[in-house]
């Protein structure tokens, strides 16, 4: 499985699980000196760069010898990375490609060969170590060859999304995201029924599939008869471990993500309120927020931002459409009071007509809250 990236999908528990080699701080003992590699317990034959995990490093006497750099565990067991399912292709779509700074991201938290085959120029080889300034330079490198070829996939990717999952076409009716994916290919007697969705199956080449895990199981069959072995299998708590997918480009784990996630019956994904991102609600479907940070060096959530904002709006509202019935009831009742007198129906008729039309500038912040409270209360004048 070397130099490879693995993607498995778990329907049932709605998650995706990576296999990959990731980036990681680790330490170069940048000598030959036989003395300093035997103390750090390296063999120059099976560790030809010096490479000691930066969890192994302990400072001593040649603490000289040591660069820390950034590179991938080429020689270790390969990461796993167990995550709700359909994180990478959100993670990817959701990028914002005119900043370097968030593909950055992207890579360091999948890898490098999920992008191997976009580099071009082969500035950034797995398996090779990097000083974060060589990282840097190469990085700014691939962004910028790149990105024309990302935003593409990008968009591709988006579109059938909304198609998928935001189509407003009412003659699609209750069709489900997998039907509306299937008639997207489709056009009736040569006329173009649906919103053009890019086609997705050029990103289908290059995918291979590891059977052999489909068929290991967490126990051993050999010693039961066949009636035995009919009952065990049929047993709906009997699983089989879901087989895996080699991908060797990004498109093709993008692809056999968007695919799975069309199987699973009621799953929904919707856009941020607050950044416009796409993500799959977690618990329940009537979330509006999602979980990214709202900026690289925040802490804080869209959720954490969404439901502050959503709270003060909500009391701020209701202060204001408190004043509005009151105000509303104020000059209905003088109507009442003094049916003989026009001037009191005429300042009715035009609050009903007026305050609409400020509130709609209050809901769109064309007015603050204070300047609408103040024409609310002139109007009582």
């Amino acid at each position: 499985m070397n130099g490879n990236f693995y993607i498995y999908f778990d329907l049932q528990k709605k998650q995706e699980i990576i296999k990959y080699r990731k980036l990681k701080e680790c330490y170069i003992v940048d000598t030959d000196d036989a003395d300093i590699l035997d103390y750090y317990n390296i063999d120059k034959d099976t560790n030809p760069y010096h490479i000691i995990d930066k969890s192994e490093f302990q400072c001593s006497e040649y603490i000289n010898y040591i660069v820390k750099k950034l590179l991938v565990d080429y020689d270790a067991e390969l990461d796993i990375l167990i995550q709700p399912i359909d994180s990478l292709l959100l993670d990817f779509i959701n990028i914002d490609l005119s900043n370097s700074r968030y593909l950055k991201n992207f890579i360091l938290k999948y890898g490098l060969n999920i992008i191997s085959n976009l580099d071009k120029s082969k500035d950034l080889p797995a398996y090779l170590a990097y000083t974060a300034k060589e990282f840097n330079s190469h990085f700014e490198n691939f962004y910028k060859t790149t990105k024309n070829t990302l935003d593409k996939i990008q968009n591709d990717f988006k579109n059938c999304i909304n198609f998928c999952y935001f189509n407003n076409d009412k003659s699609l009716g209750l069709l489900t995201s997998m039907q509306k994916y299937f008639l997207s290919y489709h056009t009736c007697n040569g006329n173009a029924l649906f919103t053009y969705v890019p086609s997705l199956e050029k990103y289908s080449k290059g995918i291979s599939i590891d059977f052999e895990s489909f068929f290991t199981t967490d126990v051993t069959l050999g010693n039961y008869t066949n009636k035995e072995l009919i009952k065990k299998v049929s047993d709906k708590n009997f699983a089989f471990l879901p087989y895996s997918y080699l991908c060797t480009k990004l498109e093709n784990a993008l692809f056999l993500s968007f695919i799975n996630i069309l199987n699973i019956e009621r799953l929904e994904i919707k856009t941020c309120e607050n950044c416009g991102k796409y993500f799959i609600p977690i618990s329940k479907s009537n979330e509006k927020f999602c979980t990214n940070y709202i900026s690289l060096n925040s802490k804080k959530t869209c959720r954490d931002v969404g439901a502050f904002n959503s709270y003060n709006n909500k009391v701020k509202d209701n202060e204001v459409e408190t004043l509005i019935r009151k105000t509303s009831s104020y000059f209905s009742m003088q109507v009442k009071r003094n049916p003989d007198i026009d001037i009191y129906r005429k300042k009715h008729e035009d609050w009903k007509k007026n305050y609409k039309e400020q509130r709609l500038k209050f809901k769109n912040n064309e007015i603050t809250k204070d300047e609408f409270i103040n024409w609310i209360n002139l109007q009582r004048r």
